[in-house]
């Protein structure tokens, strides 16, 4: 029988096509493997799971300021030492505050002086009507020397101020007054008071005894 060696494929190129049907077959294997990873890490969430580490959370929590003590001033701290009463710089008191005249803290201690309060109330009660029943005299100085007596007495009579001395003896020691009036009314002789503070001259309103 004779064979047909037309149509017969050599044994070489059988070979080749084999071997390219390999390869192709090999190429779609491993796109067909690479597709079902990439699903699969798609729905797995990644590598999480498949030898990854854990994800780091990457917030860090601000560590809080220490909070500043508040800095002391000097002033502060002379405040704070006088209140306490240590240290070593005292805060000194506040000195009353002196009269404008040294006469009236003579006769504040020796005299017996009708306060602001009561004057005002009496002469509401004069304008209303109400009489007092009783005289007012203005005292213009005590003096424990008779030359400081006789000037006030002629510095009241230079503003046209009538005055006279009235000699009275306390602790053993004497005192000359310069005294003014009498008047009937708190009114008149709160008026004459206005008039010497003006002239810068200070006094006192006494009742009558």
């Amino acid at each position: 029988m004779s064979q047909d060696y037309k149509n017969r494929i050599p044994a070489y190129r059988q070979n080749r096509r084999r071997g390219q049907l390999r390869g192709a077959l090999a190429a779609a294997a491993v796109l067909v493997l690479a597709a079902g990873a990439g699903i699969y890490f798609h729905f797995s969430g990644g590598t999480e799971g498949v030898g990854a580490a854990p994800p780091v959370e990457t917030a860090a929590v601000a560590a809080p300021l220490p909070n500043p003590e508040p800095k002391e001033t000097p002033a502060a701290k002379r405040a704070e030492k006088a209140e306490s009463g240590t240290g070593d710089e005292a805060v000194p008191e506040q000195a009353p505050e002196k009269p404008r005249f040294t006469f009236y803290k003579i006769l504040a201690e020796k005299e017996v002086v009708i306060p602001e309060h009561e004057i005002k109330t009496t002469k509401r009660e004069e304008s209303r009507g109400k009489s007092s029943q009783t005289a007012y005299l203005l005292q213009a100085g005590a003096f424990t020397k008779l030359q400081d007596a006789e000037k006030m007495k002629a510095r009241l009579a230079d503003i046209r101020v009538k005055a006279r001395l009235e000699k009275i003896t306390q602790e053993n020691a004497s005192w000359y007054r310069v005294k003014i009036g009498p008047y009937a009314t708190m009114a008149d002789a709160d008026k004459v008071r206005q008039y010497l503070r003006n002239h810068k001259i200070d006094s006192i309103i006494q009742r009558k005894r």
